[in-house]
């Protein structure tokens, strides 16, 4: 796909037979189940490095060998390169995929007799709302109208239910998948706004409710002890500049230089001499199959898989201080679930493979605490301080043409409308990028600026409005992009309440 912002690989498709494919199907691996993804949602292939690859299942690759494609890719400015090797070994071929590292769906193209004939990689750059309607059976979104065409008209459709039922019917949808996402029970909306919390959950998921109920002084406690443990296993607590860090948690007071600054600090580790150089293997969770929430840039929520130990390589070495000076910066953080849940997720890192009896120890200490009554209170509550007004915003507030006195009521509208004022300064070619943001979820929608001088409207459907009502709020934003990696400007945010 060509832009005025550059140019990015839009599929990616392998023809095993010349017949047109029939129906198009999701790729899928053995214990992922269809039935479980929510609309919009899929089973996916993960991508680092922003590279990805088609390969015969006899072909092996060394890890050197598939660094210098990337190598490759990455200095001759080519979409595509090719790893040849000796007869009968087949060759691999390696290409640039999409908006980068994420997850993306691949489907496999069936002739009308069953047999495969195509398998594709969609890399989702073009947004939903810019797509033609799916026919069935659904044909990989994003590929050009011919295979669009090619696939078998849709039967007639039931009749919609009313706006009511559809609602009820996404909240449900929500509802399981986000009890899935968090091991099998509804998070509350306090540990759903904890950045790290997801991540944690993938290795021991009663645990994090568990902290979550237990109350701030249990959680200052979680955070003391899990920053101590990993400093300690590390080898950093009695160096001289994180001794007293470790002493003003444990006294609930604020943080010391340098880890008043997460720069700071790390330029402290990388200077000291007396650091120990230790690794330890990386922490691999247990394997789940279940769909995740997946914020891949330029697509809609989807799912993804966790991989198992058995599909990944050896896990890699780690630095265990690199690791553990985050247990003791996330430890004081002024929020105390924050605080905890952030350390013990360093912790977790910083132990590595020996993580599981790591988690046994803070298990342990949450019970003693919360048993105890000693810790029902935040040693560490402060007032809030006010925040300062970003100024760093130059672009006005979005407007949701829907929302009436900061509410935006679902039940009344039919979709989502965020008007993009006009702005001079916007210049023709440059991109628009409008961002949705609720609970865990984000959606993006962007198009080039046409005339500078005029409003920009984005239209967003009513499942985008369902989804928002889920969480009760929206939080709705737009971006000046000069290319597709410079950002030129930003807008102040708009936060909506939504029922």
């Amino acid at each position: 796909m060509r832009t005025a912002g550059g140019t990015r690989v839009a599929a990616a498709r392998v023809t095993v037979l010349d017949a047109p494919p029939h129906e198009w199907e999701m790729a899928l691996k053995p214990g992922e189940d269809p039935g479980l993804l929510g609309e919009d949602q899929f089973y996916g292939v993960g991508v680092d490095a922003g590279t990805a690859a088609f390969l015969d299942a006899a072909r092996t690759v060394s890890e050197e060998e598939f660094d210098g494609l990337i190598e490759r890719l990455d200095g001759d400015g080519s979409f595509t390169t090719e790893l040849d090797a000796p007869e009968p070994e087949p060759n691999l071929i390696a290409f640039s995929a999409g908006w980068g590292d994420g997850s993306y769906p691949v489907w496999i193209g069936r002739t009308d007799d069953g047999r495969v004939g195509r398998v594709v990689i969609d890399f989702q750059l073009f947004p939903a709302a810019h797509r033609p309607a799916p026919k069935a059976p659904r044909p990989p979104r994003g590929l050009g109208k011919i295979e669009a065409e090619r696939a078998e008209a849709a039967p007639a459709a039931a009749e919609d239910p009313p706006p009511a039922g559809r609602k009820r019917a996404h909240f449900e949808k929500l509802r399981e998948t986000e009890r899935l996402e968090w091991g099998g029970r509804l998070p509350t909306a306090t540990l759903r706004a904890v950045p790290q919390a997801l991540s944690l959950v993938r290795y021991d998921a009663d645990l994090v409710h568990e902290m979550d109920a237990a109350g701030p002084g249990v959680q200052r406690g979680i955070a003391e002890f899990a920053a101590r443990r990993a400093a300690t296993e590390a080898g950093l607590a009695d160096l001289a500049w994180v001794a007293p860090a470790l002493a003003a948690l444990a006294q609930g007071r604020a943080l010391p230089f340098p880890f008043d600054d997460r720069a700071n600090a790390v330029r402290a580790l990388l200077a000291d001499p007396n650091a120990p150089d230790r690794t330890v293997g990386e922490a691999v969770p247990p394997p789940r199959h279940e769909p995740t929430q997946s914020l891949v840039e330029g697509t809609e929520t989807e799912a993804v898989t966790v991989f198992t130990r058995a599909e990944r390589s050896e896990p890699a070495r780690i630095s265990q201080p690199h690791m553990a000076l985050p247990a003791v910066l996330c430890a004081g953080d002024p929020h105390a679930l924050t605080g905890a849940v952030g350390a013990v997720s360093a912790g977790v890192a910083t132990f590595g493979e020996d993580y599981p009896a790591f988690l046994q120890e803070v298990r342990d200490l949450c019970a003693a605490l919360r048993d105890s009554g000693l810790h029902l209170a935040d040693p560490c509550a402060v007032p809030a301080p006010a925040e300062d007004p970003d100024e760093s915003a130059t672009l006005a507030t979005p407007i949701v043409v829907e929302a009436a006195d900061g509410l935006l009521d679902t039940d009344v509208i039919e979709g989502i409308t965020v008007r993009v004022p006009a702005d001079p300064g916007m210049v023709v070619d440059h991109v628009v990028q409008v961002e949705l943001v609720f609970g865990n979820t984000r959606f993006v929608d962007w198009r080039p600026v046409a005339a500078p001088g005029e409003t920009m409207d984005f239209a967003f459907d009513i499942e985008h409005g369902y989804t928002a009502a889920y969480y009760g709020e929206a939080t709705v934003s737009y971006k000046q992009f000069l290319d597709e990696d410079t950002v030129i400007a930003t807008s102040k945010p708009l936060v909506l309440r939504v029922r």
